[in-house]
């Protein structure tokens, strides 16, 4: 039951479970800060896929004004379970945006969710790099920076499905699971809370074994604007270029997100295959990787390159990665700020 807390005209409540209300507000939301603008489709998925989720509501009056949702979960960092929150879907109305509300209560909305936990647990979110509010609020309550996720642009033209490839069978998700949680081993927080969703796990299977595999999350955004000469260009000009409107049509931009990758070590090649195999079976032509510039697969596909034409417009698209530590263990905090984070897909788009 949610307890208010009546400051004016503004009240601040903490929920459990996403109403339609909230729906229907975050469906209206434009998001993005810097960069392009744009909407969310099939949100509904989306929302009700989160696990367990607490929301923070901001409210003027009747209506919402804005809304942070938490989702608990429980990461490993080489072999300690931790629960952790991960923050989303921070979005204020239009209505109330340059009235100051966001900075007068920000911090208290973003340190809502800590007040009935006394035990270990980390809360983190992620900040893109222009949005300034945002980080100030999180600063106000808290949070540092921990480290930046970069987003990895992948296309391909005409794509082609490798002889190897398949979908993986639901009798294999438990050996995928304990393959992934040994290639994860230097990560902190691994879990793998959107593993196997809509069957879309996919492998690379040769002489009976499973030699690389990755999970795909279709997303569907609309661009709204771009900012500069360049956004124009990338918004009015570009889409109308046969081969390029392949990959990118801002009114209807359709790509994968993957995560929980594997393959041969030394062997970004054979994830080369597998990526593109997905893109060829999905009839997509672009994809998206969310990764923490610490982890060794960044590095290793940065360095191997051949990542296609959308790579180009997302080397500069990074956030910040935001945490606080409360009630921590310093040998286990200390792990969590030196160790990458692992990353799902899922969240990001």
């Amino acid at each position: 039951m949610a307890i208010p807390e009546q400051i004016e005209h503004i009240t601040v409540t903490k929920e459990q479970g996403i109403s339609p209300e909230v729906k229907a507000f975050l469906e209206s939301i434009e998001w993005g800060s810097e960069g392009a603008v744009y909407q969310r489709h099939d949100m509904s998925e989306r929302l009700y896929s989160l696990p367990d989720p607490y929301l923070i509501l901001l409210r003027d009056e009747d209506r919402i004004a804005g809304t942070a949702i938490f989702n608990k979960r429980t990461g490993n960092t080489q072999g300690k379970e931790l629960p952790f929150y991960y923050v989303c879907f921070f979005a204020s109305s239009p209505h109330i945006r340059g009235k100051g509300l966001i900075k007068k209560y920000g911090a208290q909305f973003m340190t809502k969710i800590r007040e009935d936990e006394t035990d270990p647990a980390v809360y983190m979110g992620v900040i893109e790099r222009g949005n300034h509010g945002s980080f100030k609020v999180s600063q106000n309550a808290g949070y540092e920076v921990i480290s930046h996720l970069q987003t990895i642009g992948f296309s391909r033209y005409f794509p082609k499905q490798d002889a190897r490839f398949r979908k993986a069978r639901p009798d294999e998700y438990n050996l995928l699971r304990d393959l992934l949680h040994e290639r994860y081993s230097d990560h902190a927080l691994v879990h793998f809370t959107h593993l196997f969703m809509r069957g879309d796990y996919y492998v690379l299977e040769e002489q009976g074994q499973l030699i690389a595999g990755a999970q795909a999350h279709p997303a569907r955004w609309e661009i709204q604007r771009m900012p500069g000469f360049s956004g124009k260009l990338i918004m009015n000009v570009l889409p109308h270029v046969p081969l390029i409107r392949r990959l990118y049509n801002p009114k209807d931009f359709r790509f994968l997100s993957f995560e929980g990758l594997f393959y041969p070590p030394g062997r970004i090649d054979i994830l080369h295959r597998l990526l593109e195999s997905i893109l060829a079976h999905k009839n997509c032509h672009t994809a998206m990787l969310f990764l923490d510039e610490r982890s060794p697969l960044y590095s290793a596909l940065i360095d191997y390159g051949r990542l296609g034409l959308v790579r180009q417009f997302t080397k500069d698209a990074n956030a910040r990665i935001v945490a606080s530590f409360e009630h921590m263990d310093a040998a286990l905090e200390k792990q969590l700020r030196t160790l990458p984070w692992y990353t799902t897909g899922f969240d990001y788009i």
